[in-house]
């Protein structure tokens, strides 16, 4: 920011001690308006900002609030918002993929993070210690496929690649649930100097939780060592979500929509809905329903 001008007060963080809402109250905002308001509704949906999902209890500071409304407003090019023609699997998450792997980046597929050791003096990442929950079979997994002319990233693992796949498959393997009933088939410990120079935290953020005395946080130990790290997990709050897809064999144009919406805050319990009948083309349909349905 500059020196002087305008902009140098520009700290929108000082407003982080009230709520969007009272803030605008505050501020002259009627107060009828702003309550009842589907736009700061939304506003509130779309992060899901509500202390453990309850709308009677938003939670979102203004200042933060503020920022990401100016983001969205001012600094976007061409549009705001796009629709991807195709799931997001192809159209972000496949893409991703083949580049990296383009580009020389290695991946290890089932692969879960169990414990993070830290050096004695607890300034480094030491070693990584994984649960192995899966073999592929000749030792490589290929996550992706491709048809009608695009790379297709699967809804679950592709089992026939897999030893003893069907067999997991069969007793509910989910290798993304911490709670997975399937066992590990092996452990893998890797450390510093010798498999890595640095690591960089990619977990979602209540991983970094201390759920209870059972389930240990994989990085426990950097929470031990970190007291800023364990203020920021600790109170870090988390909202579960739930997603669900209707399928209808009429166009929203037929139900009485005007127009097409893109994303919208609704009643609950689904707060945020989007017509995404523009994927139907690239879904992959076996029978009467698209196969991402069967699983």
């Amino acid at each position: 920011q500059p020196d002087n001008g305008w902009l140098k007060d520009l700290n929108l963080s000082r407003f982080d001690d009230a709520a969007p809402r009272a803030w605008m109250i505050s501020n002259g905002g009627d107060p009828v308006v702003v309550n009842e308001s589907s736009i700061l509704r939304a506003l509130y949906d779309i992060p899901f900002a509500y202390v453990n999902g309850d709308i009677n209890q938003p939670n979102f500071a203004a200042g933060s609030s503020l920022r990401w409304v100016f983001r969205t407003v001012f600094t976007y090019r061409g549009h705001a918002m796009y629709e991807p023609q195709c799931g997001f699997g192809e159209a972000v998450i496949a893409p991703y993929y083949k580049v990296l792997e383009s580009r020389g980046v290695k991946f290890q597929f089932f692969h879960k993070l169990v414990e993070t050791t830290v050096s004695d003096d607890k300034t480094s990442v030491q070693s990584l210690r994984f649960a192995l929950q899966a073999h592929a079979i000749g030792g490589t997994y290929n996550p992706v496929s491709f048809s009608g002319g695009l790379y297709h990233w699967p809804i679950e693992p592709d089992w026939n690649q897999l030893v003893n796949g069907e067999d997991a498959r069969k007793e509910g393997a989910d290798f993304e649930s911490h709670w997975n009933p399937y066992p590990p088939v092996g452990e893998v410990v890797i450390n510093v100097g010798t498999d890595f120079d640095h690591v960089v935290i990619g977990l979602a953020g209540g991983v970094w939780k201390r759920l209870n005395a059972v389930d240990e946080s994989p990085v426990g130990s950097l929470l031990d060592a970190i007291p800023q790290f364990n203020a920021a997990a600790s109170s870090l709050g988390l909202v579960a979500t739930s997603g669900v897809q209707f399928w209808f064999n009429k166009a929203v144009t037929d139900l009485g929509w005007k127009l097409r919406p893109a994303s919208v805050g609704g009643p609950e319990p689904l707060d945020v809905w989007a017509d995404m009948s523009q994927v139907i083309a690239t879904e992959e349909w076996t029978g009467d329903v698209p196969k991402s349905l069967h699983y």
